[in-house]
């Protein structure tokens, strides 16, 4: 078990925000996106079959960046760098094990550290939500508080920390303020931003290559892929007119004034993307003084139990500049390990980003640091596999069941994951293709 509380601090995305009136009564969620996709489909189908039809645009990529403007107003930030609205985190303020099943299913989705069962205790386990499209400065402060919490509610002189993603943005920042004040004992990394991402640089830069929308999304994987298939049955130019204006609208709202985001920009980049940007003076002062934190970090991280695990061998989306990028398909490995080779860095060649924990090797490592357990049988240098269909579809779906053998595929899955070194996911594969194939029949 953990000796210290683990406090998880999650990736880009992996927090419910809601939005609020001025009495702070909630109006909608404001992420995930409350859309009605039906109503939408329903208005859009005439001009739609008129489109496929006459293949003229006629206003339709107009509507459709309307719709995207009316679902992302919500989490607007204003040209200072604040917040447009009265945005309220659902927060998990007590450990795991006061969480609700539900609550559980959220954190567990979010980072299965229930893989192995019950081997951090709940009652030493925490999970940070916050706005990641809130000012950084804002979300390190909150994340200080945060863990004095956690230090007062476990009675434990320090606290570990698992950093997943952009949450790295978080961590320079938090420690750049913060770290002075010792409570923080372990670090453990995963695919983590601790040096920005050359996409999101691309990005501030005007760097993206958008003629070319079908390949754009599909390159995003999941349903962004299911939509890159449908954008091919468009002509080219409407589906890139819809493409362009799209992203000009989420720039406006929230991505060229959002420090969270500025904060994920590489330092070596940060000058040249800060001078291409059009923007108040208000808040040129606060994401130049973001670049300030990489060297800052670098000598504040050497006083901590620090370890980081990466993924490797994979470009960038295709859509980007910097596509020929060593990374794990959204970050630069070198970002993700800060030039870190062997020692307490751990690679693992060809895992995306955001299945890094769902590779069981990777997860079962991060499990042992905060365990205090013997890790020299890790390679440094691993392989990429992810469980995360059979762990969140699958074998769910297999217990509910009363199919007979659904107790032996069980046990099957409870006896591939956990593995050192791994080669290839075939065996994963080959268990998926079992199961799905066993479930279709019912």
């Amino acid at each position: 078990m953990n000796r210290n509380p683990v406090i998880i601090i999650p990736d880009i995305g992996q927090s419910k925000l809601i939005l609020c009136d001025d009495a702070g009564n909630k109006i909608k969620n404001a992420w995930p996106f409350e859309i009605d996709a039906k109503a939408i489909l329903d208005e859009l189908k005439g001009s739609l079959m008129k489109l496929l039809l006459f293949r003229k645009d006629a206003g339709f990529s107009d509507r459709i960046a309307e719709i995207v403007r009316e679902a992302a107003e919500p989490l607007a930030v204003n040209p200072d760098g604040t917040k447009k609205n009265n945005i309220k985190v659902v927060e998990f303020r007590k450990p795991v094990s006061g969480c609700t099943d539900e609550e559980k299913a959220f954190i567990y989705k979010m980072a299965p550290v229930d893989m192995y069962g019950e081997v951090l205790s709940e009652d030493k386990l925490f999970y940070f939500a916050y706005d990641f499209t809130g000012d950084i400065a804002d979300v390190a402060k909150e994340l200080d508080g945060f863990v004095s919490f956690v230090k007062e509610t476990t009675g434990c002189e320090k606290a570990d920390l698992l950093v997943v993603g952009t949450a790295g943005a978080v961590l320079k920042a938090y420690l750049k303020d913060y770290g002075v004040k010792s409570d923080i004992e372990k670090i453990v990394c995963a695919a983590a931003a601790l040096d920005g991402s050359s996409a999101v640089a691309d990005i501030l830069e005007n760097k993206l290559r958008l003629d070319n929308p079908t390949e754009l999304l599909s390159s995003l994987g999941g349903k962004a892929a299911s939509l890159g298939q449908m954008a091919g049955m468009l002509p080219p130019d409407i589906m890139n007119n819809i493409i362009t204006k799209s992203i000009a609208v989420l720039r406006e709202l929230i991505v060229d004034n959002c420090t969270s985001l500025w904060a994920n920009v590489p330092h070596g980049r940060f000058s040249g993307a800060l001078s291409r940007a059009d923007m108040s003076d208000a808040l040129r002062e606060k994401v130049s003084e973001l670049n300030n934190y990489h060297d800052e970090f670098i000598s504040v991280v050497n006083n901590h139990d620090f370890y980081v695990l990466a993924g490797c061998g994979r470009k960038l989306p295709v859509v980007c500049e910097s596509e020929n990028t060593d990374s794990d398909g959204l970050v630069d490995t070198l970002s993700a390990t800060l030039g870190m080779t062997g020692g307490r860095a751990y690679l693992f060649n060809g895992q995306s980003h955001d299945s890094i924990l769902y590779n069981d090797a990777a997860m079962s490592l991060v499990l042992k640091i905060f365990c205090d357990e013997d890790i020299s049988e890790y390679p440094h240098k691993n392989g990429s596999r992810s469980v995360k269909k059979l762990k969140n579809e699958l074998i769910p779906a297999l217990s509910k069941s009363d199919i007979a053998q659904a107790e032996s595929y069980i046990k099957k899955y409870e006896v591939l994951i956990g593995a050192v070194v791994i080669t290839d996911d075939s065996a994963v594969k080959a268990l998926e293709s079992e199961i799905s194939a066993i479930t279709s029949q019912k």
